[in-house]
């Protein structure tokens, strides 16, 4: 006979196991998923960015850097504008780009030794050609980059920590 803790303990790591399960099969979307598409050993977690501002109404903007994707004219762009009075970065893609392109934005507390991904973002047509937007800081150890792969590819490509 199986005692009533080891029943609930039971329970509780079947349903652990049934929801880490789903969790790996549950399908894309436009939300960051799966694991970091860069070099996993200097990422320190995925960031939760659905509370950063979009940056469709920022002010100010301007192409920090920007690197080729590798295809065509694809390429994504570390850019900063002033949203709600404040300096932000964002990446974006640009040239030419089409869906299944991928796109996303690194944040990095100790100029870029550990970082967070926003993202990634799968490009789908009528959808948001960049990220949301993390605020700048006047602390050198706060900095930046897009990166991104085109569609059909296994190259990754970053602009430089900015």
């Amino acid at each position: 006979m199986i005692s009533m803790t080891s029943a609930r303990r039971f329970v509780t790591v079947a349903a652990s196991a049934v929801l880490a399960g789903s969790a790996l099969a549950s399908p894309a979307s436009a939300d960051p998923v799966g694991p970091p598409l860069d070099d996993p050993s200097g990422v320190t977690t995925a960031a939760t960015c659905g509370d950063w501002p979009w940056p469709t109404n920022a002010t100010g903007v301007w192409t920090e850097a920007q690197t080729s994707l590798g295809v065509g004219t694809k390429k994504v762009e570390l850019r900063f504008g002033d949203i709600n009075g404040r300096q932000a970065g964002w990446a974006r893609l640009a040239g030419g780009y089409e869906t299944g392109d991928l796109f996303w934005f690194d944040v990095s507390h100790d100029r870029g030794k550990g970082w967070y991904q926003c993202g990634p973002f799968t490009f789908v047509n009528g959808g948001h050609n960049y990220t949301r937007a993390h605020y700048s800081s006047a602390d050198p150890n706060l900095v930046f980059r897009a990166c991104g792969r085109a569609k059909n590819s296994s190259s990754t490509h970053c602009t430089g920590w900015r």
